[in-house]
């Protein structure tokens, strides 16, 4: 018997517990943030000084197809829960849709709009599948009582975000104006706020804590990169590198807001609103 559980016991190379398999989410992560990075140098640049970075920008994306799909067969080997598997498959498939949209050869305006905002929300499900497979994840200590109000706001916040993102990539892409992309700006702001804070003044969760302050930090950054670009863009003559880097910028601290956003949602979803406080699993 005791040789019989050692062996159910055993390691597998497919584990999804180790530093090694966290060192590939991250690894997944990171260059996901890169592609967003490139990504916003090629497709925004109107003059193309950086359009070598096309080239860069694919190379990327290839490499973070390889690795989105070594991802989701690990997942898959790994005996991990159903909706983690899943998830690592979804990721899989944006990437099949976003490289099929940048090879496409038919880069209409709507097109690299859905290719940007795609590259969003694969950003945002990589960091997810990183966090729900992190130890404090595993482990967060769930809070006792319902809170339909504070699950409601949450989903509020990802929507104000996510409808914040297409108005963001539209406006950059020139299929809208700038005021829609104000407007729906100071709205998410103001929502994501009050998400924030309701979670830093009416719970006592150290994780959720965190998540939160990292969400106001990203707010105040886009406010204020918004307001340069606006800046900027009433100036004729500035200088096209100077407006790329703000707009890689804020671009970057879109996606991060959007990541952090849907990992605030998970979490109250995943802590909050349980009849007893008990360790998650």
């Amino acid at each position: 018997m005791p040789v019989l559980a050692n062996k159910l016991t055993r390691r597998t190379p497919w584990e999804t517990n180790t530093p090694w398999f966290r060192f590939y989410t991250f690894l997944v992560v990171a260059v996901a943030f890169l592609c967003v990075l490139n990504g916003t140098v090629v497709t925004t640049n109107e003059y193309r000084p950086l359009y070598s970075f096309g080239a860069f920008h694919s190379a990327s994306g290839a490499i973070v197809g390889a690795l989105s799909l070594g991802l989701a067969i690990w997942l898959s080997f790994g005996r991990e829960r159903t909706w983690v598997r899943r998830l690592g498959w979804a990721a899989v498939t944006l990437v099949a849709i976003e490289g099929a949209l940048g090879l496409s050869g038919t880069l209409t305006p709507a097109v690299r709009v859905a290719h940007a905002f795609l590259a969003l929300i694969f950003f945002a499900v990589s960091v997810e599948i990183a966090v729900v497979t992190s130890r404090p994840w595993l482990s967060a200590t769930r809070l006792p009582g319902s809170r339909p109000f504070l699950r409601g706001l949450a989903i509020l916040a990802l929507l104000a975000t996510l409808t914040q993102g297409v108005l963001g990539v539209a406006f950059r892409h020139g299929i809208l104006g700038i005021m829609p992309h104000v407007l729906g700006a100071l709205a998410a702001a103001v929502i994501v706020v009050v998400l924030a804070m309701t979670v830093m003044y009416g719970l006592e969760h150290r994780m959720l804590h965190s998540v939160a302050v990292t969400m106001l930090i990203v707010t105040a950054l886009q406010v204020f990169l918004g307001l340069i670009l606006f800046s900027i863009s009433a100036v004729v003559d500035t200088e096209p590198l100077i407006v790329i880097t703000s707009m890689m910028i804020h671009t970057a601290a879109a996606a991060v807001m959007l990541a952090a956003t849907v990992t605030l949602t998970l979490l109250i979803w995943h802590i909050v609103g349980r009849g007893k406080t008990e360790r998650g699993s």
